[in-house]
C-alpha cells in the first residue's frame, strides 16, 4: 500500500466502533467473532446453534461490516435481543473483499485486545454448526482452522507446498487462535488481509499473518477436515452455486452467502441450507 493509504488504514483501526452493545463479560472464556455483511437473515440462527453445540464457555460478539445503515439496525437490535455482543465497524478504506480482512484486523485492535480472551476465531456470518464440537483441544502451536497452502496469481492452488514455495495460512472463516500468539505485537506489525509472494503466489485473507504468526509456527498439516457438499438440485451449475462445504464433520458454510461471488439461485440455495441443517440436526440427534 501506498503511504497515504497506510496511513488511512491505521487510523481506521484505531477508531472506535460506529455503535456497540456491550455485556458485563468475564475473561475465561474464548472469544468467537462473527464477521456479519449485510445480511441478517441467518444471523440468529447462527446465534441460537452456537448456544446448541459449541461445548464450551464462550463469549460470542458480532463484528458488523455492513455497508447498510438498515442491516446495522436490525443486526444490532438481534444482539441486543440474544444477549450478544456487537460492534459496529467504520467505514474501511476498502470497497472489495479486502474489507473483510480489514474488519478482522479493526476488531483484534478493539475488540480482542480490550477482552484479552485465552482463545479467539473468526467466523463468517454463514457457517452454522449441526453437531457437538469443541476448539481449545484441538489448538497446534497456538493455531486452528482449515490449513490452505498460497494459491497462484491468473488461477491455480498450491496443492503441495514445496522448498520454495512454503506458505500456507488458515482460512479466515473459521479460523482460532491462543492469544498468547499475539503477546508484544503491535497491530502495524501484522494484518489479516491477503499476503502477496515475490512472484506469482499469494495467501488470501488472513494471510497477512504469515510474517508474523505462520512463518513462525511449525507447518501442521490438516487441522480442521474439510469437504464440499454437493447440492443436487443446483448440480451443474458452479462450484459457488452447487456446494456447501462441511468442516469437522460439524459445522456447514453456505459459501457466499452475500453474493460477492454471484450465485444464480441465491434463494433457492438458501431454502435448501435450512432443509440440510434440519437434516443433519436431527440426523446427530439420534
Amino acid at each position: 500500500m501506498s503511504l497515504f493509504r497506510n496511513l488511512q488504514y491505521y487510523r481506521f483501526l484505531f477508531e472506535k466502533s460506529t455503535d456497540l452493545i456491550y455485556f458485563p463479560i468475564k475473561n475465561n472464556h474464548i472469544l468467537l467473532l462473527t464477521v456479519a455483511y449485510n445480511n441478517v437473515e441467518f444471523v440468529e440462527l447462527q446465534i441460537n446453534l452456537l448456544r446448541k453445540y459449541f461445548k464450551e464457555d464462550f463469549i460470542h460478539c458480532v463484528v458488523d461490516n455492513s455497508t447498510s445503515l438498515s442491516v446495522r439496525n436490525e443486526l444490532k437490535e438481534i444482539c441486543k435481543s440474544n444477549w450478544v455482543l456487537y460492534y459496529g465497524v467504520p467505514k474501511t478504506p476498502f470497497s472489495d473483499h479486502k474489507s473483510h480482512g480489514a474488519a478482522m484486523h479493526w476488531a483484534f485492535v478493539n475488540v480482542v485486545r480490550k477482552i484479552k480472551p485465552p482463545i479467539f476465531g473468526y467466523l463468517d456470518h454463514d457457517i452454522f454448526p449441526f453437531k457437538s464440537f469443541e476448539i481449545s483441544g484441538k489448538l497446534f502451536q497456538g493455531v486452528y482452522g482449515r490449513v490452505v497452502n498460497s494459491y497462484i496469481k491468473g488461477g491455480g492452488y498450491m496443492e503441495e507446498r514445496t522448498k520454495d514455495v512454503p506458505y500456507w495460512s488458515i482460512w479466515a472463516g473459521y479460523c482460532f487462535f491462543d492469544f498468547s500468539l499475539f503477546k508484544g505485537l503491535f497491530p502495524w506489525h501484522f494484518n489479516f488481509l491477503s499476503k502477496h509472494f515475490q512472484k506469482k503466489y499469494y495467501l488470501d485473507t488472513g494471510g497477512g499473518l504469515w510474517d508474523s504468526v505462520y512463518s513462525k509456527t511449525k507447518y501442521p498439516g490438516i487441522l480442521a477436515t474439510y469437504r464440499k457438499l454437493k447440492i443436487d438440485e443446483l448440480e451443474g451449475q458452479g462450484d459457488q452455486n452447487g456446494n456447501f462445504e462441511i468442516f469437522d464433520e460439524s459445522l456447514i458454510h453456505f459459501v457466499s452467502l452475500s453474493n460477492w461471488r454471484a450465485i444464480s439461485d441465491i434463494e433457492k440455495k438458501k431454502e435448501i441450507l435450512l432443509a440440510t441443517i434440519h437434516r443433519l440436526t436431527e440426523l446427530n440427534s439420534n
